[in-house]
């Protein structure tokens, strides 16, 4: 029976409580609107005998926590016992209770049962609805002239029911759906974020270039960033501070690239920054300001002087991603044989060896 039912536990014990309630308190209105409209007739006293056990199971999973059981219970009693006999007695002014029924089966019983329990219900109440509406004399003597206020309470009640699941089965679908979200956008998260960094990762580098080039936006420039003698200051400090420095120096490019692009982990030690503008008087203080920070990091924290180099380049349309990754490359390699803590613009600066960041910007 297990397999019957929702995995979820905790979902399916929240539609349980929905389920015993919805039942317990529709069949004590049942029998009480019967017992006094129509008095203790047997079919009074029989829905006050369904409502006993539903008393008995709904107490039993809200005391022991569990729903298997008392739930499987309530729907046979609601589906194959009280609900077919009611419409025998009262006929169509009790069929909503059937459409009850069926909402509670669809609801309750899990992925690989609702269809089949359904169909069964939907079967069975076909074929009564068929036999009374062809044999109605073989029933006569079962029936009673329903009282126009017990039809209404009766429709009240089942209409309500029904919403309650329905509503009920909505919110479950829209929790799902959020979950579904949550778990999306952690999945992508793991996918295009650097764990230690938080920066963006190479691959997703590579598809927000893609995607640039795709739509034709050209207007960018891209600058590859590396620390100096990062090698030492794992060596000499250990691991432990050499991560912090790269997470240190992540929020410094966070902070500067805000409004400008992003900033992604390239690998090791290095990072690069996407620029959505070609305008190199801004990079360049964008590059001073990072510089100037990133130095006092170093002095606040060992008393150590702490740069980085690096190369810039603009986007030509004729590039390729892989073309501008070379390109921007050389330029690092050249501002590190120049004499570190500098970033290189053009192929003049690898002769003149201008921009030592010197100049401090203010924010």
């Amino acid at each position: 029976m297990s397999k019957a039912f929702h995995r979820d536990d905790e979902l399916a014990m929240r539609l349980f409580y929905v389920l015993a309630w919805t039942a317990m308190i529709a069949n004590t209105i049942g029998y009480l609107s019967n017992a006094i409209l129509y008095g203790w007739t047997p079919s009074t006293v029989f829905s006050f005998v369904c409502a006993l056990v539903m008393y008995v199971a709904g107490a039993a999973g809200f005391i022991w926590h569990t729903h298997k059981i008392p739930g499987f219970i309530i729907l046979m009693i609601c589906n194959f016992v009280e609900f077919p006999v009611m419409y025998c007695v009262y006929g169509s002014a009790r069929i909503g209770y059937m459409f009850l029924g069926v909402v509670g089966v669809v609801l309750f019983l899990g992925r690989e049962w609702r269809w089949v329990g359904a169909g069964v219900v939907i079967a069975l109440d076909a074929v009564l609805v068929l036999c009374r509406n062809l044999n109605l004399d073989a029933f006569l003597p079962y029936s009673q002239q329903e009282n126009p206020i017990a039809a209404f309470m009766d429709f009240v009640i089942a209409s309500a029911s029904i919403t309650v699941m329905l509503v009920v089965l909505l919110h479950k679908y829209e929790m799902q759906q959020l979950q579904l979200q949550e778990m999306s956008d952690e999945l992508q998260e793991m996918v295009h974020l650097d764990p230690l960094t938080k920066l963006y990762n190479r691959r997703f580098l590579t598809e927000h270039l893609d995607e640039k080039i795709t739509r034709g936006d050209n207007e960018f420039a891209v600058a590859l960033l590396d620390i100096d003698d990062f090698k030492k200051i794992n060596d000499t400090y250990g691991h432990v501070y050499g991560d912090e420095t790269l997470t240190s120096f992540a929020k410094i490019m966070m902070k500067h690239m805000e409004g400008q692009g992003i900033a992604a982990r390239f690998g090791g030690e290095e990072f690069m920054l996407v620029f959505d503008h070609t305008d190199l008087v801004k990079i360049r203080a964008c590059m001073d300001k990072m510089k100037v920070e990133f130095a006092a990091l170093g002095r606040e924290t060992k008393n150590i002087e702490m740069s980085f180099s690096g190369g810039v380049e603009v986007f030509q349309q004729e590039d390729r991603i892989m073309k501008l990754f070379n390109a921007v490359d050389e330029k690092l390699y050249h501002a590190k044989h120049l004499g570190k803590n500098k970033v290189v613009f053009d192929e003049a600066e690898f002769a003149t060896q201008i921009f030592v960041g010197r100049e401090i910007f203010k924010d």
